[in-house]
């Protein structure tokens, strides 16, 4: 598929098709929602380009964030989605070690904290512009505004645990 510049694999894709899927010049790439993508097929799939990447959104995936970080497929990546995924701040941290392009952070849903946000935001030579902290109830005020301090866009938008909803005020 030389030529392709952008790619987004919806659920009916079959792991079989994407062994067999050479993306020699993706830019952007959406894996999102595939729930079982194994990381040997992400790698697979990147190896042609590696570190060439732009965009990555892997959303509501389980695939093995920090092998993918620390193997060097990502360092190129400006743009990162792993909204409901299973990021914590010792992923996050590896992640942002491995990742010194990165402007744009969205891990909405997931149990980041205030820890991660600030050893993020304090990396030396850090590009980080964007970073949304939707409905991530385990970062706390302080992180957000600490971010913001520092120029970073960040969307925060917490869920009031009493009521099960969104809170009326964005952090």
């Amino acid at each position: 598929m030389s030529g392709w510049y952008k790619c987004s694999v919806g659920v009916s894709v079959s792991q079989e098709n994407l062994r067999s899927t050479s993306l020699d010049e993706l830019v952007s790439l959406s894996m999102s929602g595939l729930l079982h993508l194994s990381t040997t097929d992400l790698f697979t799939l990147l190896a042609p380009n590696k570190g060439n990447l732009r965009l990555l959104d892997l959303s509501e995936t389980d695939t093995d964030l920090k092998q993918l970080a620390t193997a060097g497929y990502l360092s190129g990546v400006t743009e990162l989605l792993l909204n409901t995924t299973r990021v914590d701040d010792e992923t996050l941290e590896v992640m942002a070690a491995n990742l010194p392009n990165m402007t744009t952070l969205a891990v909405s849903s997931t149990r980041v904290t205030g820890v991660s946000i600030r050893a993020l935001t304090k990396k030396p030579g850090r590009q980080l512009e964007r970073l949304n902290l939707n409905y991530c109830n385990f970062v706390g005020p302080d992180a957000v505004v600490y971010a913001r301090s520092l120029g970073i866009e960040v969307s925060c938008v917490l869920v009031d645990s009493s009521k099960g909803r969104p809170r009326n005020k964005d952090l």
